[in-house]
């Protein structure tokens, strides 16, 4: 599951929903759907060398987005692609001088919010201001339940890209405030790159209300905050962000 996310927090997530009863297919091909005389929808697919079928009365496909690039006259006005994407720079200028380009059709990641800042960045480029776009700390939420939101490297890429890093895990089970909302299952994750000591990438697992607290792990990295600036900040008691403070202290 998750293949994109932190590799712990994926398994954490998959071990609650099958718990739950969820059936989970991982590495799956659909090959086919059909339609009973109920109505109901019957999935073929395989994983590995099986054949399997599910029925249900509703199939979701839900299998990313891609820019819609295509058709549309770009061709003709000379603009610049790159994989199907308007290729821009971080002012979000296409090649073209006075033409602009936010959001999906900019290429990944395709988010709201990320084209919601990207429409402000052109705005402000247009009108004579200088502005560009720092992408390092674009957050991620993906809204099972319970949810998971994220800003910054996984613990694998922050590895491989760094070598030696500090990990800092402290669970909801530890926390008041999750305690008296009988909602202990998860944890929130620091990541940090010790030769500086910041929190460079704070990968956060929360079971409810976590992706309202994922502002405070993207606003630290935006202003390129030590780990000590989180410890050492009050955090009130008892409140679910306490556990931001205690991932800190434990790392």
């Amino acid at each position: 599951m998750l293949p994109s996310e932190d590799t712990k927090i994926a398994r954490m997530l998959e071990k609650i929903l099958r718990k739950e009863g969820i059936d989970i297919h991982t590495g799956a091909e659909v090959k086919r759907i059909e339609t009973d005389k109920q109505g109901d929808k019957i999935v073929f697919f395989n994983t590995g060398d099986k054949e399997k079928e599910l029925a249900a009365s509703k199939v979701l496909i839900a299998a990313g987005r891609r820019p819609c690039t295509e058709n549309i006259g770009l061709e003709k006005s000379g603009l610049a692609l790159k994989n199907g994407c308007i290729a821009i720079n971080k002012r979000m200028e296409t090649n073209i001088n006075n033409i602009y380009a936010i959001g999906d059709v900019t290429g990944k990641p395709m988010l709201a919010h990320k084209a919601m800042a990207e429409g402000r960045c052109a705005v402000q480029n247009a009108i004579g201001m200088n502005s560009e776009i720092d992408y390092k700390s674009v957050p991620g939420c993906i809204y099972t339940s319970p949810d998971i939101a994220s800003a910054g490297l996984t613990e694998k890429e922050a590895l491989e890209k760094y070598g030696d890093i500090k990990i800092g895990k402290f669970p909801f089970r530890a926390n008041g405030k999750a305690l008296v909302l009988d909602k202990t299952e998860g944890m929130v994750k620091f990541i940090v790159e010790p030769r500086y000591d910041r929190g460079s990438w704070g990968r956060d697992y929360r079971p409810l209300r976590h992706m309202e607290m994922i502002g405070e792990a993207v606003l630290g990295m935006r202003l390129e905050a030590i780990v000590n600036d989180f410890a050492s900040a009050f955090h009130a008691h008892p409140t679910l962000s306490e556990t931001i403070m205690e991932a800190t202290l434990v790392g």
